[in-house]
């Protein structure tokens, strides 16, 4: 981290250090393998090579060192190069893979194998475009001004024209408290979710598949390559958080009078279905994390892919919710009522199909049950464990992970957030309450009720079981 000191009636910085911590080796060495051992054969090993690790660890000083000089966390930088960019040459050469080094955009994860061997570069700028004109807008000195009042007019003119010059110049705001402009994720890279992600997701597989056969040599306790799996796990997670941020929110843009930027804009419909849709997508394609192969050899207990799915849930299940604040927002906007039924169809379409469920298939049905009942507000009796069958295991998310500037405890009745420079407002706090009613809500539940009723009669097996204790479980609590 990359503290300061700062005089509070001129903002001139006093003192600035930079802190490392004991073991952030261990954690740029775990992030090169798993966002980039597709594409570098240099980092398929125990010891990664001391000038590999030394370019990261550079990397990480020179943030830290922004932090000192008085810089903010962009975290909007990266979402300005097109993804595709990210597979080019040239383009990763000259500005690898964010514009700004106050970024989280860690490794090109999107670089596929062979991209290497092209010339694509796989890490940070040492000094991105943005920077650059930042150094400029906050050392650049005033003159024939005489007040800060008169300085901030001239200085704030400086960002709208550079904005209207080019895009990368626009600053993201860190977001603390959860996603609301899916441009401003952290540990994301490009201007794509969706397209970055699938890249990222096929990279983990290929990384999957070869994690035995890379790494053997001086890891006799299997130890490094459970850490590594682990790292692949949390990849994913991290994936599915930034997909997931492209639906039920808005874009916002710093804005003053006289700027053309709007303060705020839907994100369109087309994307958000095009989000959720691909949640559903990673959702029904995770048998590759339980590889049978490496689980054997690790001290671990349950199954990955059981546990993605339950944490991907509370990012699919409450979409509607999400989505129905911003409803209305402008024409055409993606609402409650299509977003539910994306999902119904999504945790219902095998029992339409009449088919016999999976496990995965029959844990989905029973959250999607018991989670749109405690929604309605009904008490729900004799459910012990039901919202998630068993309590899902919970992701220790090191990898989303390494913030500097960390340990602001998130409190409800804290909204000031040092780390972005400015606080989160909501869009209306008069108003950013869920649309959807009680009723709303119900009308899908008898929904399910009525189609379970149709299919357990020529259901059989476990399928049957499930239909029949979810319908008894309805008639109790409906009552």
């Amino acid at each position: 981290m990359g503290p300061s000191w700062v005089d509070p009636r001129s903002g001139e910085i006093l003192n600035a250090s930079v802190y490392l911590y004991h073991n952030v080796i261990k954690l740029i060495s775990n992030w090169l393998f798993v966002q980039t051992a597709q594409a570098d054969k240099d980092v398929r090993t125990v010891n990664i090579p001391d000038e590999m690790v030394g370019d990261a660890l550079r990397y990480v000083l020179s943030h830290e060192i922004g932090h000192c000089l008085g810089f903010m966390h962009n975290m909007g930088a990266s979402s300005t190069f097109p993804v595709d960019s990210l597979r080019s040459p040239e383009f990763t050469q000259k500005y690898g893979t964010t514009p700004s080094i106050m970024d989280y955009a860690r490794f090109n994860y999107v670089a596929q194998p062979g991209d290497k061997e092209r010339g694509v570069k796989l890490t940070p700028p040492r000094f991105g475009e943005y920077d650059k004109y930042l150094i400029k807008w906050t050392y650049t000195p005033v003159f024939n001004v005489n007040s800060a009042e008169e300085e901030a007019i001239i200085t704030g003119k400086w960002i709208t024209d550079a904005i209207k010059e080019n895009p990368v110049y626009r600053y993201g705001k860190q977001q603390v408290y959860g996603v609301v402009d899916p441009r401003s994720q952290t540990e994301d890279i490009g201007d794509n979710s969706m397209k970055a992600t699938r890249y990222g997701i096929k990279n983990l597989k290929y990384i999957m598949n070869n994690l035995e056969s890379w790494i053997s040599e001086g890891d006799d306790t299997y130890e490094y390559r459970e850490d590594l799996f682990i790292g692949i796990v949390e990849q994913l997670a991290m994936y599915v958080t930034h997909v997931a941020g492209n639906v039920g929110g808005y874009f916002v843009n710093e804005v003053k009078e006289g700027d053309t930027m709007p303060r705020f804009a839907q994100i369109p419909k087309a994307q958000q279905k095009e989000a959720l849709n691909y949640l559903f997508e990673i959702y029904n394609d995770l048998d590759w994390l339980d590889n049978k192969n490496l689980l054997t050899k690790f001290p671990v207990s349950g199954s990955p892919k059981q546990t993605i799915q339950n944490f991907m849930l509370r990012y699919i299940l409450p979409v509607p919710f999400q989505v129905s604040q911003y409803e209305g927002l402008e024409k055409d906007s993606f609402t409650a009522a299509e977003a539910f039924n994306m999902i119904y169809n999504f945790v219902w379409k095998p029992t339409i199909s009449g088919r016999t469920l999976t496990e995965s298939q029959m844990n989905l049905q029973k959250q999607y049950i018991y989670m749109m009942m405690q929604t309605a507000g009904f008490t729900i009796k004799g459910a012990g464990k039901a919202l998630t069958g068993e309590k899902p295991l919970d992701i220790n998310h090191r990898q989303f992970g390494y913030t500097c500037c960390q340990g602001h405890a998130i409190k409800e009745d804290v909204i000031h957030n040092p780390v972005a420079g400015f606080e989160w407002r909501p869009l209306n706090r008069f108003s950013m309450t869920a649309k959807v009613t009680q009723a709303d809500v119900y009308a899908y539940i008898a929904k399910a009720k009525q189609l379970m009723k149709q299919k357990a009669a020529s259901a059989s097996g476990k399928t049957k079981a499930h239909y029949e204790l979810l319908l008894k479980m309805l008639d109790i609590n409906l009552k």
